[in-house]
């Protein structure tokens, strides 16, 4: 998979609902390409950094949201479901 991610990709929910997904249906380690573009210091657009120290340090109920907060829920619900994780 190739991410072409600027300084707001790990906001938005729908963008790591992507790299879930590839991850859910792998059969082993994805191989991700990271190529950056776009200033990394914005303001407000997630943790400090580059893109990939970003993913590194990743929270998807931190870092990440929805326009639509009913997305959200139902987005959140589903990779914590595959986890396990309670609701």
């Amino acid at each position: 998979m190739l991410v072409l991610g600027g300084p707001t990709y790990i906001s938005r929910l729908w963008c790591i609902w992507e790299l879930y997904t590839l991850f859910a249906v792998s059969d082993g380690k994805p191989i991700i390409e990271v190529r950056e573009f776009g200033r990394q210091d914005t303001a407000g657009a997630g943790p400090a950094g580059s893109l990939r120290q970003q993913l590194l340090t990743f929270n998807v109920e931190e870092h990440s949201r929805c326009y639509d907060p009913n997305e959200q829920v139902k987005l959140l619900e589903a990779i914590r479901y595959t986890f396990g994780i309670p609701f």
